[in-house]
């Protein structure tokens, strides 16, 4: 019995490919923009990511 199937395999993939990468880069942002920037930059990554991510669970269980 798989713990996960393939396909959600490959939505948590492309999820962890586009969400925020490390706290090092937020930092920069933060440093750079400031905080409020730095705060929309995590929340609309995280939202992409998790859009993109289940468009693609979406997509592939269509075909699959």
């Amino acid at each position: 019995m798989l713990a996960i199937t393939p396909l959600a395999a490959l939505g948590l993939l492309v999820f962890c490919l586009l969400y925020t990468p490390c706290v090092a880069a937020i930092a920069s942002v933060k440093r750079e923009l400031g905080g409020k920037w730095a705060a929309g930059v995590v929340i609309g990554q995280c939202v992409i990511a998790w859009l993109i991510a289940g468009l693609v669970y979406g997509m592939g269980s269509l075909f699959i």
